[in-house]
């Protein structure tokens, strides 16, 4: 997952509001908030970044963990062939 304090040029991104910053070591651990759900980003290098500061997020999804909020099991996904293989 990737912060950006600016709306990324070509307007990808989601909107998001941070919760909390905390430095860990050479690493910040960023707790964001998108639509009253809060996510939990790992930035490889030290941020400093504001309570409540509008921020916007990159997703990717072969890099993100869901766990199951009744069981806090993780949820294991099954890869997905990308489009270009299943066209041959």
């Amino acid at each position: 997952m990737k912060i950006f304090t600016k709306q990324p040029a070509d307007g990808s991104g989601i909107p998001a509001e941070v919760y909390a910053s905390q430095p860990a070591g050479s690493e910040t651990i960023v707790t964001l908030e998108i639509d009253k759900t809060q996510l939990l980003a790992l930035q490889v290098d030290l941020q400093d970044y504001e309570m409540y500061q509008k921020v916007w997020v990159g997703l990717d999804l072969r890099r993100i963990n869901v766990f199951n909020k009744k069981t806090e099991r993780l949820i294991r996904f099954a890869k997905a062939k990308r489009k270009e293989e299943t066209e041959e």
